[in-house]
């Protein structure tokens, strides 16, 4: 059966299974940082993260930190740094999330964007299969 032949949800069925897998795997995790930040008298070089311990507010007022984005279906660089800081100050009582996203530099910070696109894109698609 050639592409042309399939139905949508066929041809998504493979990608829907690795967005499970996804899930299942990086929704928490460390970040080991390459540069340390300070936080709470002391120097952090791991920022623990769980994205699943996100209420829908804290996902949204993430989603909605970037006004520049508008309603577009992309998620922004700026999204996915707020997204990741909230995660992982969740887990560090040293830090809250302005801290996170206001002293991660360099490779570290396009790490966390990165954790967090990978993220939000797993469960829009994850969520394609339940509606």
């Amino acid at each position: 059966m050639s592409a042309e032949d399939k139905k949508p949800e066929e041809l998504l069925a493979p990608a829907e299974a690795a967005a499970d897998t996804v899930l299942k795997t990086l929704t928490e995790g460390t970040l080991n940082l390459l540069t340390p930040i300070k936080g709470g008298g002391k120097e952090i070089t791991a920022l623990p993260y769980n994205f699943m311990t996100l209420t829908g507010i804290e996902i949204v007022e993430a989603l909605d930190g970037d006004k520049s984005i508008g309603n577009a279906f992309r998620l922004s660089y700026k999204q996915a740094l707020l997204l990741f800081a909230t995660a992982a100050a969740k887990l560090t009582p040293e830090l809250d999330a302005t801290d996170i996203k206001q002293r991660l530099v360099g490779p570290d910070a396009i790490n966390a964007v990165r954790l967090a696109e990978v993220f939000y894109h797993a469960s829009a698609l994850r969520g394609r299969q339940i509606i």
